[in-house]
């Protein structure tokens, strides 16, 4: 079998960035994608079996958006995902408390399975913006908690689109610009 070429990127080559979608089951994660990557969206639940893919391209940056599966039967899958991971992005539901106390465990899960703090990206997802009749989680507290991280906090409706393009648009830039 022949060796493959070494590939060296140069500068006219796409930077990949590889960015996680963490947090509790039915939060909205796979909407977020789909919405950003496809400008799709879909009012019928599917769990996520494992994890979902997609990549964008957002000019001389390939974003890699996994959209891991938050169910606990797939915490052993995940542990492998978080390698090479440049970006988390924790996705909480604004219509649900416990999705939003859970933040704190997937970022521990994280860090625990080899992400690494000094080369990160990170935002906060609140989704579900659409429902904000029904919000139980306030933006003042959602923003404190990610001030004392120094994460970035965005609002969003995967439903809607508001805010989904912001979000990946703020980490796309923060890649670029390096660490």
């Amino acid at each position: 079998m022949a060796a493959r070429p070494l590939v060296v990127p140069t500068p006219k080559d796409p930077f990949r960035f590889k960015l996680l979608l963490l947090g509790e089951p039915a939060t909205g994660k796979s909407s977020i994608a789909h919405r950003w990557a496809e400008d799709s969206f879909t009012e019928q639940y599917e769990a996520t079996i494992g994890m979902d893919f997609f990549a964008k391209d957002m000019g001389r940056l390939v974003v890699d958006v996994w959209d891991i599966s938050g169910h606990p039967e797939f915490t052993d899958m995940r542990r492998n995902l978080y390698r090479e991971t440049r970006g988390v992005c924790l996705v909480y539901d604004i219509t649900v408390r416990s999705t939003f106390e859970a933040l704190d465990t997937w970022l521990l899960e994280a860090y625990n399975n080899g992400v690494e703090k000094t080369y990160l990206y990170h935002a906060v997802a609140g989704n579900k913006l659409d429902l904000k009749g029904r919000r139980v989680v306030s933006r003042q507290e959602a923003e404190a908690w990610c001030v004392s991280r120094r994460f970035s906090y965005f609002e969003m409706s995967a439903s809607t689109g508001e805010g989904v393009g912001e979000l990946f648009q703020e980490l796309s830039d923060q890649a670029r610009l390096g660490p």
